[in-house]
């Protein structure tokens, strides 16, 4: 006589958006004695998510209508594609982590940084372990185990987000909207396609696109032009001409003019400063060594 058991996992209600959790590593490091953040003096915006540590100091992400504090005693999980500035930095150190995951753009409520009471002596070894990780993903196996590490940071952060805040996807209108800026980016857009998709007046639209998305819609086309060009940039080997063309800029002179405009770099600045692989150098000795 035999036995079986058998155990099967059909119908969680949180299957389906693990079983598509996008993970893509970018970089990661160690900051130390900060007091300039020259990537962020004004309202700009990434493509890809962070993970910070704080060890000591302190620095604030201003965005348009909220300011959060990023200080020792919280891991952070910042949004990817939402425009924020940094001010009012104390000399701070922090380990910090970049990544790409479009399903976490989905989720409603991080749109906004997520805080998670720690202990960061708790946290340092895991940081550690990921920086050495980007140093040896030249594999296969390199690249699971760099992704599982950050996943496994990822994932206590999310438990904690879903069990105070539930697990709930954007919808409505504007939703669709902005999801139809993002689809058409490479040609040109104009306000009445937009307002066309709602039953709304000009000024109606207007002010309830400002109210849901904090920007007008010129600017806020403009600033998801620029996040995407981020993102080619940095995933991708296109020129800068190229860019330019599938982000729906006129021309690269105009793309360059405005990129600079938006986030204090030129394009091939910008590739230069963020081009992902590996920890950066100056940063890696510091961690490998315990420092601070």
């Amino acid at each position: 006589m035999s036995s079986h058991h058998c155990y099967y996992l059909v119908s969680h209600p949180y299957l389906g958006f693990i079983s598509k959790l996008d993970v893509e590593p970018l970089s990661a490091g160690l900051s130390t004695q900060v007091t300039l953040w020259r990537h962020h003096v004004q309202f700009t915006a990434d493509p890809y998510w962070r993970i910070y540590l704080p060890l000591k100091g302190e620095f604030r992400l201003q965005y348009l209508y909220e300011e959060v504090a990023v200080e020792p005693g919280y891991l952070y999980l910042v949004p990817a594609n939402v425009p924020f500035r940094v001010r009012s930095i104390a000399p701070s150190a922090h380990y910090w982590l970049h990544f790409f995951s479009d399903s976490l753009e989905r989720i409603q409520g991080l749109g906004m940084p997520f805080l998670l009471p720690v202990d960061p002596e708790n946290y340092r070894p895991r940081f550690r372990e990921i920086i050495r990780a980007f140093r040896s993903a030249q594999t296969c196996s390199g690249l699971f185990f760099l992704r599982n590490r950050i996943v496994s940071l990822l994932e206590i952060l999310l438990e904690d987000f879903i069990r105070n805040h539930g697990l709930h996807f954007d919808g409505g209108q504007f939703s669709r909207i902005m999801e139809h800026i993002d689809r058409n980016l490479e040609r040109p857009l104009v306000i009445s396609e937009l307002r066309a998709m709602t039953s709304l007046s000009g000024p109606e639209f207007s002010a309830q696109f400002r109210k849901a998305t904090g920007f007008p819609p010129k600017q806020y086309i403009s600033i998801r032009r620029i996040s995407k060009a981020k993102m080619l940039l940095l995933r991708t080997r296109y020129s800068i001409k190229e860019i330019a063309m599938h982000t729906g800029f006129e021309n690269e002179f105009f793309f360059f003019r405005i990129f600079k405009k938006y986030t204090g770099f030129t394009p091939t600045q910008y590739r230069e400063k963020n081009l992902p692989g590996f920890a950066k150098k100056d940063n890696l000795a510091d961690v490998l060594t315990g420092i601070p």
